[in-house]
């Protein structure tokens, strides 16, 4: 919906972390195209990985073991690495809330008002979270 919620009914994936996807990662791995058969575009979509990641994608505890989070730590020149070398890349708070909520169990229930984000993480959360 696109009601204002108060911020304590702010869920981590859905604002916080889709919305780095919906900037840097689903032009290429949303609804219109799927490169490598991956989306980001939903929680679902996102779980269930692509044709080379698999259940692999994101596994929730385990940032070492996931997928697309490697993919974004990896080397720039890398091939495995995204975003593409020439396109936004993630900043470094970007990933690393990325890295703290598939640490956190990957939840796309848990509020960003119960979530015990990392301090200085709190004001690229809040810029994310008030887009």
């Amino acid at each position: 919906s696109d009601l204002p919620a108060a911020s304590g009914d702010k869920l981590v994936f859905e604002h916080v972390i889709l919305p780095i996807f919906e900037a840097k990662c689903n032009k290429c791995h949303g609804e219109e195209k799927q490169k490598g058969e991956l989306r980001l575009d939903t929680f679902e979509w996102t779980m269930k990985g692509g044709e080379n990641s698999g259940d692999k994608n994101i596994v929730p505890g385990k940032p070492a073991d996931s997928a697309t989070y490697q993919s974004i730590i990896s080397a720039e020149d890398a091939d495995e690495h995204m975003p593409p070398e020439g396109k936004e890349q993630l900043t470094k708070e970007e990933i690393a809330l990325i890295k703290w909520w598939i640490e956190q169990g990957a939840s796309n229930t848990q509020k960003a008002a119960a979530a015990t984000i990392p301090a200085e993480l709190k004001a690229a959360v809040d810029t994310i979270v008030k887009g």
